[in-house]
């Protein structure tokens, strides 16, 4: 059973850390090009409301380099690695193997990129090698790794995701794990830091136990998220427990990374209220951490937390927590709402983006149904001008800035389709209101007509109408004055008699000058005009017979 029932924090003993440097390498033959960009599915890939409590790892990375975008993103069994130009134009792909099952993240630095995996350890077995740090060159090439090994883990980067923070020569990864058995027969969930040497691969620093460390203990965790903003490392958990909030940590590393007893500052920057269903739902899902010129700034969304609700199924709405780095404190932390749905207008609000444009100005960006809501956010938390829509949707993939536009991709079980916002006139991403001018060209009796509408941006669309078809009064159209055609009056005089029969034996017999309508003459429809059919007018003149065998 996996961390569903509460339990109160214990020490437990130290255990041995196996740190080695893999001799692991990809064979050229392993890794696969390709002509063509990968299919997958990444929308809504960075939602966690509702069906699920915690979030999972990022998939999907964007970086532009060298006058052009590489897309990473891990589908399947392999890492798929593919250029596009500066007009997001496909160029190539390449599909490089995971070297263990479980994908955790990947980091794209300007020396190096780093890539994270791991695998199970349901034998709880310290020989284990659950977590794998890969790093490549900047063209894929692998140069080397480091491996942890047990490290108190059965399953890694389990119910939550992974994030990265570089310090000059020291990777910081924050994530989470399935822990060893404890003595209540469970095995929990909590989170696990350590930091890397990337000079010489070396691990410089681990924490996966339940005890204090620098950067925070939270158990469960159902997010996480780690910076580094001068000498402090600052780390942001989703907590459903211990604490029952979602709480920020910061440690000073002015001295080097503390060692022995250690308790960082933290501060609760938004308390989660108990739940009245299942522990484990919060009502909270984070999307954002950044930090300003003065301010640790936290996106997230939540229902209300006045508490006595079970969180499912209730009415979210956007927040933005900003805490003063001089005042560092719950007192001094304040919650703006970006928006104020109320309770029962079943809007489906995805979990925020937070991209940080420079130290005194971020853009907040989160789905609205099949639409995308951003805004811009000033360096203390509050919202900036007014709250912009576009077509458009997100996925895992974080925004990356390139210039004056915020770039990211979505696949839909299809290859990447790339969007942008202009920074520099945001207004323009406003999808546009349509004005349409109609131009009719009216049907008549016999031809339909239709409705042309045309817009000034060029944009149109036609109705069609169908023809009228003729409104016959005493055989004459009300409309366009045609004249009905009936069978057998074959002088179109309005009636079927005795003289419609002459004319047709006179016609017959070859008499000159006789004008006749010979569609209706032709009363029997053997395409033939003669006697028999004068002989069936008679016929129904003398109430004989009631219609004529073409009739039918």
């Amino acid at each position: 059973m996996k961390f569903l029932t509460k339990r109160t924090l214990s020490f437990v003993l130290q255990l041995c850390l196996i740190l080695s440097v893999s001799s692991f390498s990809v064979v050229a033959s392993d890794v696969a090009t390709e002509q063509t960009p990968a299919i997958s599915n990444n929308w809504n890939g960075y939602n966690y409301i509702n069906a699920s409590r915690w979030t999972t790892p990022i998939y999907s990375y964007l970086e532009y380099e060298n006058d052009g975008y590489t897309r990473v993103e891990a589908i399947g069994d392999v890492l798929t690695v593919e250029r596009y130009d500066a007009q997001m134009q496909f160029l190539s792909r390449t599909d490089i193997p995971l070297e263990l099952p479980i994908f955790g993240g990947a980091y794209l630095c300007e020396d190096y990129n780093f890539v994270l995996v791991g695998q199970e350890n349901a034998d709880e077995d310290d020989a284990v090698e659950v977590i794998r740090v890969i790093r490549y060159t900047k063209d894929w090439t692998r140069v080397d790794s480091v491996g942890l090994f047990g490290a108190n883990t059965t399953v890694p980067f389990d119910a939550g995701c992974l994030r990265f923070a570089r310090k000059d020569n020291l990777l910081f990864v924050r994530t989470c794990h399935e822990m060893y058995t404890t003595d209540d027969g469970l095995n929990h969930q909590a989170n696990m830091t350590f930091c890397v040497d990337v000079t010489t691969m070396e691990m410089e620093y681990s924490t996966y136990l339940v005890e204090y460390n620098p950067f925070g203990y939270v158990s469960h965790s159902f997010n996480q998220f780690i910076l580094v903003d001068g000498d402090a490392v600052l780390t942001l958990d989703h907590g459903d427990y211990y604490p029952r909030s979602v709480v920020m940590h910061r440690a000073d590393l002015s001295n080097g990374i503390p060692t022995g007893w250690y308790q960082p500052e933290t501060v609760d920057v938004f308390p989660i209220a108990d739940s009245t269903g299942h522990y484990n739902d919060t009502g909270v899902a984070l999307g954002g951490f950044e930090y300003s010129a003065t301010h640790y700034l936290v996106a997230g969304n939540s229902t209300s937390q006045d508490g006595g609700i079970d969180f499912r199924g209730y009415q979210r709405n956007i927040f933005l927590t900003a805490t003063p780095k001089d005042d560092f404190s719950a007192e001094a932390t304040t919650v703006t709402w970006i928006t104020d749905y109320e309770e029962g207008a079943d809007v489906a609000l995805g979990t925020p983006m937070l991209t940080k444009l420079n130290d005194g100005r971020f853009l907040l960006m989160w789905a609205v149904d099949d639409y995308i809501n951003f805004c811009f956010i000033t360096e203390d938390g509050q919202l900036d001008g007014e709250v912009y829509e576009m077509e458009g949707r997100l996925s895992d993939c974080m925004p990356i800035q390139v210039g004056d536009k915020l770039v990211w991709y979505v696949t839909n079980y299809s290859a990447p389709e790339f969007y942008t916002i202009d920074l520099s006139d945001p207004g323009q991403n406003i999808p546009h209101e349509h004005s349409y001018v109609a131009d009719v060209l009216e049907p008549t009796c016999a031809l339909p007509g239709c409705i042309t509408y045309t817009c000034d941006c060029g944009d149109s669309y036609t109705e069609h109408l169908d023809a009228l078809g003729h409104d016959y009064v005493d055989g004459t159209c009300t409309r366009c004055g045609d004249r009905e055609e009936k069978l057998g009056d074959v002088n179109g005089d309005g009636a079927i008699d005795t003289t419609d029969a002459k004319l047709i034996m006179q016609y017959d017999l070859g008499m000159p000058n006789i004008g006749i309508d010979l569609s209706a003459a032709d009363v029997n429809g053997d395409g033939v005009v003669d006697t028999t059919d004068a002989k069936l007018i008679m016929q129904l003149d003398l109430g004989m017979i009631t219609e004529f065998p073409k009739a039918n």
